[in-house]
C-alpha cells in the first residue's frame, strides 16, 4: 500500500466519525491545509529596505537604534516589529506569519460555516473564502517581512471572532476579539479605521441589546484607548523615521517627496497643472530623475534640492499643495484618484509562492486593469442588491450588517489611502481590497442560503395536496 493510498484511508476513516453536518467543512480545512502546506514548503522569503524598520539585520549599518517602542520611539508602531523581535530569523518569521494567516483564514471558514443554513450555501461561503487565502495575491504576503502579512490576517481573525461574539455571545470570544483588535491597531497607523469600525459594532449592541451592554462598553472602550494610544505615539513615530529613512527626514516630510516625485513628476497632465496653475518652478535635474522607469527618490531629492527656486516654492505650497491641486483642476484631481482607487484594489504580489490556484481563477478574482474596479464594486452591488431583494436583513442580519460594515471601512480606509498616501498603493491598500472581497463573499453566501431557502419553501407548499371538493 502506497503513503498517498494510506493517507487518503486514514482522512476518509476521520472524516466518518465527524457529524454529518460538519464533514463537509472539515474536508474543505483538511484540502485547505494541505494546499497551505505546500505554500510554506516551496515559498521564498522576500526582503526589502523597508523590512530594516520592521525586524534586526545581520547588517549592523542596517540598525539604526530600538525598532520596538511602546511609546513611539521607534521607525514603526510596536504591532508588527514586537512580532518580528520574538523570532529568531526571517524564515521564522515567514513561517509564523504562514501559521496565523492560516489560522485566521480556517477561523473565519468555520464562523460562516455555522452561520448559513443550507449545505450549498455554506460550501460556497466557507469554500470561497478559503479559495481566496490560497491566492497568490493574499498569501505571498505572509512571506514578506513587512507590515502586510500582519494587516491582514489579523483583521481576517477579528472579523471571524467578532461575527462568532455576535452570534453566541461568548465572553470569550469577546476577550479574544478586543485582544486580537488591540495588536491589529498598531500594525500600521492606518488600521485605526477598521478598529473604529469595530467599536461601532460593539456600541451598536450596548444601544439594542441590554444584555450585552456592559461587557461591549467595556470592549469599546479598550478599542477607543487603542486608537488614542496609536495616534498619540504616531507623531513621534513619525520624526523617529528620520534616522531611519533614506532621506533624512520624518515620515510626513518624506511623503510630501514620494508624492511629488510618484503623483506630480510621474504624470506629465498633472505635472502641467502643478506648473501652469500652481507656479511650480522648472528643475530639470527632476525632470531628468522622472524620466527613468525607476523611483529613485534618493536621486529626486537630492534634484529636487539642486533647484533653490523649487525648494523656496515646496517650503511655502508643501502644506494643503493637493487640495489646491483639486480647487484648480477638479477633472484631473479626480482621474487621478480613481487611478489611484483602482491600483488599492490591483493586489499584487511581491513574495515567490508556488501557485496553487489555477491562473483563470486569479484573474477572475483580481482582474487587473482596466476591470479591477469594475469588477470589484460591481460585484459588491449585484451581491448585495440580490441579497437585499431576498431578505438578508432579516433572515441574516449578522452577515449582511458585517459585509456592509467592513465595505464601509474598506471605503473609508481607501480613501484616505488615497488622498495621503504617496506610492505603493497596491501594497498598502492590499488589506482594503482583500477586504472588499471577503465582503462580497459574505452577500453571495447570504444570497445563496437565502434563495435556497425560498426555493425550499416553494418545493414545501408544491408538494401540499390541493384541498378536497
Amino acid at each position: 500500500m502506497t503513503t498517498n493510498s494510506a493517507a487518503q484511508r486514514l482522512s476518509a476513516r476521520v472524516l466518518s466519525q465527524l457529524p454529518a453536518s460538519n464533514r463537509g467543512l472539515w474536508a474543505l480545512l483538511a484540502g485547505y491545509v494541505a494546499l497551505r502546506v505546500i505554500v510554506v514548503a516551496k515559498g521564498h522569503v522576500f526582503t526589502s529596505y523597508d523590512t530594516a524598520s520592521y525586524a534586526l539585520r545581520g547588517d549592523p549599518l542596517l540598525n539604526h537604534g530600538a525598532l520596538v517602542s511602546l511609546t513611539g520611539g521607534a521607525p514603526r508602531l510596536w504591532g508588527v516589529p514586537v512580532f518580528y523581535a520574538i523570532l529568531p530569523s526571517d524564515m521564522a518569521r515567514a513561517v509564523a506569519q504562514w501559521a496565523l494567516a492560516t489560522l485566521a483564514w480556517a477561523v473565519l471558514a468555520w464562523v460562516i460555516w455555522t452561520l448559513l443554513r443550507h449545505p450549498a450555501a455554506k460550501v460556497v461561503g466557507s469554500g470561497s473564502i478559503l479559495l481566496l487565502a490560497l491566492l497568490n495575491q493574499v498569501g505571498n504576503w505572509d512571506f514578506a517581512i513587512l507590515s502586510e502579512s500582519l494587516t491582514i490576517s489579523l483583521g481576517v481573525l477579528v472579523l471571524g471572532l467578532l461575527l462568532r461574539w455576535m452570534t453566541t455571545g461568548s465572553v470569550w470570544m469577546l476577550v479574544a476579539t478586543v485582544a486580537v483588535a488591540f495588536w491589529w491597531t498598531f500594525t500600521r497607523a492606518d488600521i485605526s479605521v477598521f478598529t473604529l469600525a469595530v467599536v461601532s459594532v460593539l456600541v451598536f449592541f450596548a444601544w439594542r441589546q441590554p444584555q450585552r451592554r456592559r461587557a461591549s462598553v467595556i470592549a469599546a472602550a479598550v478599542l477607543v484607548i487603542a486608537v488614542a494610544w496609536c495616534s498619540a505615539i504616531t507623531p513621534r513615530v513619525y520624526e523617529t523615521h528620520r534616522q531611519w529613512g533614506s532621506l533624512g527626514v520624518d515620515a510626513s516630510e518624506e511623503l510630501y517627496y514620494y508624492r511629488l516625485r510618484v503623483l506630480v513628476f510621474g504624470d506629465a497632465r498633472v505635472k502641467t497643472i502643478f506648473s501652469e496653475e500652481l507656479g511650480m518652478p522648472a528643475c530639470p535635474g527632476a525632470d531628468a530623475v522622472a524620466a527613468r522607469p525607476t523611483w529613485d527618490v534618493e536621486d529626486f531629492f537630492d534634484a529636487y534640492h539642486d533647484c533653490p527656486e523649487l525648494v523656496a516654492w515646496g517650503e511655502r505650497n508643501r502644506d494643503g499643495l493637493f487640495l489646491r491641486f483639486a480647487a484648480a483642476a477638479p477633472g484631473e484631481y479626480t482621474r487621478m484618484n480613481i487611478t489611484l482607487v483602482e491600483q488599492s484594489m490591483m493586489g499584487a504580489t511581491l513574495a515567490v509562492v508556488p501557485t496553487i490556484v489555477p491562473g483563470p481563477i486569479h484573474r477572475l478574482i483580481f482582474p487587473g486593469h482596466p476591470w479591477t474596479l469594475p469588477v470589484v464594486v460591481g460585484g459588491f452591488a449585484v451581491a448585495l442588491a440580490a441579497a437585499l431583494l431576498l431578505g438578508a436583513m432579516r433572515g441574516h442580519r449578522r452577515l449582511t450588517v458585517a459585509a456592509l460594515v467592513l465595505a464601509a471601512a474598506c471605503a473609508v480606509s481607501t480613501a484616505a489611502g488615497v488622498l495621503l498616501g504617496g506610492g505603493e498603493f497596491w501594497r498598502f491598500g492590499i488589506q482594503e481590497a482583500i477586504g472588499w472581497r471577503i465582503s462580497v463573499i459574505l452577500l453571495v453566501s447570504v444570497a445563496v442560503d437565502l434563495g435556497l431557502d425560498r426555493l425550499r419553501a416553494r418545493r414545501a407548499a408544491e408538494a401540499i395536496p390541493p384541498p378536497q371538493e
